[in-house]
């Protein structure tokens, strides 16, 4: 019965932090087009900050050392997790293109 209980526990615990760090691809690219002054983009700070935030924070690193081909590649990735992103090419190319291999906005 208290094996029941702390299993529960951790399992309530895990779905809250997943949750906590649940990060919106759609947005990233609506905001990332405003960002990029493509068509159809938004970017009302205070709307998009977290969600730019979200974009920048995706860094690949070997050793310490910033990989900017691999960084692009993980954000258009996640751009790309976005579902219908197979529609808007023409937005996450010109986004990976512009922002993919920078550090910081």
């Amino acid at each position: 019965m208290k094996r029941s209980t702390v299993v529960v526990a951790l399992l309530a615990s895990l779905a809250l932090v997943g949750t906590a760090e649940a990060r919106d691809p759609c947005k990233t690219m609506m905001c990332m087009a405003g960002k990029a002054g493509l068509k159809g983009g938004s970017l009302a700070d205070s709307d998009c900050s977290g969600a730019v935030s979200d974009f920048f924070s995706i860094v690949v690193k070997k050793k310490g050392k910033f990989k900017p081909e691999a960084t692009a590649r993980a954000r258009e990735e996640f751009l790309n997790s976005c579902p219908g992103s197979d529609k808007n090419q023409g937005t996450i190319s010109p986004i990976i293109s512009i922002f993919g291999m920078k550090r910081s906005a």
